[in-house]
């Protein structure tokens, strides 16, 4: 079932299943922040952006990993 489905969406661009108003945060934020907005919005991850300039991407596992290194 998910190999026909994922066959039939080979043929999309990018542009038409992308998300076009994607969370944003900055690079200066706390980790607390960026938890709280992933929460709010139920996303998995986050543009980390510099005015309009992304700098990266933020992923909750990336929050879970840096919270167990520091324990």
């Amino acid at each position: 079932m998910f190999g026909r489905s994922l066959t039939r969406f080979l043929g999309e661009d990018a542009k038409g299943i992308m998300n076009h108003h994607p969370i944003t945060i900055s690079p200066n934020a706390s980790l607390e922040e960026a938890a709280a907005l992933m929460i709010k919005h139920s996303v998995d991850r986050m543009c980390v952006v510099v005015g309009k300039k992304l700098v990266g991407i933020l992923a909750k596992r990336d929050i879970i990993n840096e919270i167990y290194k520091r324990r």
